[in-house]
């Protein structure tokens, strides 16, 4: 459970994810598009031939002009980003793209963003880059254009190189950097679809030189040849050099790439022909405001304390020193040429003392919001009062899909810095377990917490203590989680807070074994949930709503009715918390044996999920109900697969150990073991491995039926002592724990084996506890052991033991297996027919089509027309890209 979150009402996902960086990230410059000249066509015709367009040359090359003389004749949406070096991780990235991509297709999906906010289990690189291209489906002709590509970092380089393999045939990508990228160019050209121009291809000529001067007033020619001598047709060169003609003279030019030799005659000249050349006044104006990304006129006015700051940066561009405007209807904002503010910055560094440097970025902090500011805090050396900012953002307007913006400063901030403030590294631990990473959740926040505690501040302690103790619950550490229940006990909590208290008692209830307890825990939260003034308390519970509290006391009817009032409490942005609730109704609908409908939703909120990048808790649970009609519809292979991915995700998350044994049941069954005592040894170590023993109280009745089937397979009379002493212990588990659904039914494997032995009546005996169950909260827990307990069952409803309900669920399971399996495409109203679904798993498994055709008894033609018509159901580019599709879609 994300417990940190219900600290603060989240911001709905709809907020504009834009406002968390520079607008101006997201507008190309104005620039003199005659400047660009032949250039865009060349560029045009690049980006037609093939999906990845690189512009590869030195600072000052033109890269930017001619992106941006492109992006005003681009015929389609444009989604401009420039890349800095604050784009340094994936999440970021994905955050800046999407933002991009939003403010020109404002019907682009949200899955990037709520994966960002999101309780993800493993959010890694292919799972963000799958979320954004399948947000970017709808965005025909669009065009990503990076700036800068040169800025970004290794980890969002890893990201960006994913995505281009996956982008949709609809989308192209366009970039301009400074060097080779970080990315599969090799890859790219060898396959024809990278398109490239270098500084050969942006070196201005004599006929663009002529244009600029003639911008100028300039017609002589002979002006124009000493400019691109002098400058060798580097675009900023051309620019400096005719922006105080006469120029002197100088060598000719020689065709190189500039060097370190032209920027320092470039300074030079900037410190001479221009900087000098102003008043004294705008001197110092140009020099304070270097420090600012974007100049907006009241950070200037912060910065040097001159009222008249927007006529000054209106002068600026008028006397064209080297400023781009960026125009918005909130107010324009302008940006220094980059080799400009670097030489700005440079002299400022040389001119000014280190105090009076940091005082300038003290006064840009001041007037600027948080995360705009945190550069200039961390610039100016003031540590503590950036750490009191990203507080004083968590405590007020802080939501989840923030903390990629926020971890790469906390990470900045000195140890003895984040040690003041326990908020900080409870922030820290927040961050590790939604990305399922417990164990390093509580290695940040224990310490902490125990510190608090033996310094006697105990009210500082309750929000890390609410933090921890979810990630001691999640690791199963229950003596730890206890100690620090007894703490928050003690201490008057709000709504909110006392409700992530009675989540967690909840699942420490069910860890003792205590069904009594647990209920009227639940009850409690319900109460205060469906009372509170606001959301954060119904959205806390929401979230922790798992189908194990089916079964609590009240029964499913009253939690059903409960959650449909919780519902209503939530905001339409809470999605996590509805998929949860989603969830559970589906689990509350096999109970009710509409296997077709539970199914149908469970692999609705799977998907979801995925976008999220697996939510802790709902997909795993979501993922085990599923199992369940697979084993009705006999679908083994598909309950294979799908444990044992979850086996390989175990290593990445503990919320699969916690869930383990619901996975291990259905993937026994599946496997079919009979009473070959090698394969049952085989299949025990690998679906119930020592290290997982009682990794939940669940636990113990899986491995109680499978120490059962191992004694009769080694010999045992099935009536012997041994299997039904283990049969028995894992029973008293099953009434304990309640975990009726998806565990096994040890008192229907018990009832078996006693009437194989001829005990018919004793038989019936065994089997009634379980059919009272099945009777109180529903004939669903049933459905994955019919087929195993068909004889057992004919003879319970034979004596009148639960008749009507025996024949109910009989039948249901017989009606799923005999349904053709058709597969509904989640969010997309068309559906895969059940011929369409068995031509995708044949195709799955690497069959050619006349493999295919052979093993389905149809002709390869019929073959070639139904992956036609899923490939267009899909939107798919392949036979691969469609078996792609159909898993992250949870159709396979």
């Amino acid at each position: 459970m994300d417990r940190a979150a219900a600290l603060q009402e989240p911001a709905p996902l709809g907020a504009d994810p834009a406002e968390r960086f520079a607008f101006t990230k997201f507008l190309p410059p104005t620039v003199d598009s005659s400047l660009a000249g032949s250039r865009v066509a060349r560029l045009t015709q690049a980006l037609h031939d093939h999906r990845v367009v690189l512009v590869r040359a030195p600072a000052g090359s033109g890269k930017t002009t001619l992106l941006a003389a492109w992006a005003t004749e681009a015929p389609g949406p444009v989604a401009w980003l420039r890349v800095d070096a604050g784009d340094t991780t994936a999440d970021l990235l994905t955050a800046a793209l999407h933002a991009a991509v939003l403010r020109v297709v404002p019907s682009v999906g949200r899955r990037a963003p709520a994966m960002l906010a999101g309780r993800g289990a493993a959010r890694d690189h292919r799972a963000l880059a799958t979320a954004l291209v399948n947000d970017l489906a709808d965005a025909s002709g669009l065009v990503l254009v990076l700036d800068d590509l040169h800025a970004i970092g290794p980890d969002a380089a890893a990201l960006l190189a994913l995505l281009i393999d996956l982008l949709p045939p609809n989308v192209r990508l366009l970039a301009a950097s400074r060097s080779t990228p970080p990315l599969p160019v090799a890859r790219l050209r060898v396959r024809g679809e990278l398109g490239e121009l270098g500084a050969a291809d942006l070196r201005l000529g004599l006929d663009d030189v002529r244009r600029v001067l003639a911008h100028q007033g300039s017609t002589d020619d002979t002006v124009a040849e000493r400019v691109l001598a002098a400058s060798g047709g580097w675009a900023a060169a051309v620019r400096l050099a005719a922006s105080a003609l006469p120029i002197g003279s100088g060598d000719a030019a020689t065709g190189e790439e500039p060097t370190d030799r032209v920027r320092s005659d470039l300074w030079d000249y900037l410190a001479e022909e221009v900087l000098r050349e102003q008043p004294p006044e705008l001197q110092g104006f140009l020099l304070e405001t270097s420090i600012l990304e974007d100049l907006r006129a009241d950070a200037c006015t912060a910065v040097t304390g001159r009222t008249d700051a927007a006529d000054v940066l209106a002068e600026l561009e008028a006397r064209d020193l080297f400023v781009a405007r960026f125009r918005r209807p909130d107010g324009d904002a302008w940006r220094y040429h980059d080799l400009f503010a670097d030489f700005l910055r440079d002299r400022l560094r040389r001119e000014r003392d280190a105090a009076a440097v940091a005082d300038l970025h003290q006064r840009a902090a001041a007037a600027l919001p948080t995360l705009a500011a945190l550069p200039h805090l961390f610039a100016a050396g003031a540590v503590e009062t950036a750490a009191a900012r990203i507080v004083e953002v968590m405590l007020t307007s802080f939501d989840s899909s923030m903390l990629p913006h926020l971890m790469p400063w906390i990470e900045r901030l000195p140890p003895e810095v984040v040690s003041t403030d326990p908020r900080l590294a409870m922030l820290r631990a927040w961050h590790a377990d939604i990305l399922g990473r417990s164990d390093e959740a509580r290695a940040l926040v224990e310490p902490t917490w125990r510190r608090l505690v033996a310094e006697g501040r105990d009210d500082e302690a309750v929000d890390p203590g609410l933090q921890l103790v979810g990630s001691l619950l999640a690791l199963g550490d229950m003596e730890a989680s206890d100690e620090v229940l007894r703490h928050l006990d003690q201490r008057e909590l709000d709504p909110t807070r006392r409700v992530i208290v009675l989540m967690s008692r909840i699942w420490r209830e069910w860890n003792r074994r205590d069904a009594a307890a647990m209920s009227a825990q639940l009850e409690e939260a319900l109460e205060l949930a469906l009372q509170g003034d606001d959301g954060s308390a119904a959205n806390v519970l929401a979230m922790g709503l798992t189908s194990p509290l089916l079964f609590v006391d009240p029964g499913v009817a009253w939690l059903l009715e409960r959650t449909q009032r919780l519902d209503a409490r939530l905001a339409p942005h809470d999605e996590t918390a509805l998929l949860q609730l989603r969830t559970l109704r589906a689990a509350a609908s096999l109970l009710a044996l509409d296997v077709t409908g539970a199914e149908a939703e469970l692999r609705s909120v799977l998907a979801a999920s995925e976008t999220f990048g697996r939510l802790a808790w709902t997909h795993q649970d979501a993922e085990a109900l599923l199992l369940t009609p697979m084993l009705v519809r006999g679908e083994r292979a598909a309950v294979l697969t799908t444990v044992n991915a979850a086996a390989e995700a175990r290593s990445v998350s503990p919320m699969y150990v916690r869930w383990w044994p619901a996975y291990a049941y259905p993937a026994l069954r599946a496997a079919s073991p009979g009473r070959d005592a090698r394969t049952l040894r085989a299949l025990t170590a690998r679906y119930l491995p020592d290290d997982l023993r009682d990794c939940a109280p669940s636990d113990a009745i899986v491995r109680g039926i499978a120490e059962a089937w191992l004694a009769v397979a080694k010999g045992s009379a099935p009536d012997g002592r041994e299997p039904l002493a283990a049969l028995a212990a894992a029973e008293e588990v099953q009434r304990a724990t309640r975990a009726w659904l998806g565990h096994g039914l040890p008192g229907l494997e018990r009832g078996s084996l006693l009437l194989e032995a001829g005990r018919a009546t004793a038989a019936v005996e065994a089997a009634e506890a379980t059919l009272e169950a099945a009777a109180r909260f529903g004939a669903g827990i049933l459905l994955a052991d019919v087929e195993p307990h068909r004889p057992l069952l004919a003879r319970c409803a034979a004596v009148g033991l639960h008749a009507d309900l025996i024949d109910a669920v009989i039948e249901a399971v017989d009606a799923a297996g005999a349904l053709t399996t058709t597969r509904a495409i989640p969010d997309s109203g068309e559906t895969l027919t059940a011929r369409e679904v068995d031509v995708l798993r044949l195709v799955a498994r690497g069959l050619a089509n006349r493999d295919v055709a052979a093993e389905l008894g149809i002709a390869e033609a019929t073959v070639k027309t139904h992956l036609t018509r899923v490939l267009g159901k899909l939107g798919a580019t392949s036979r691969t890209h469609a078996v792609a599709r159909a898993r992250e879609l949870r159709l396979l």
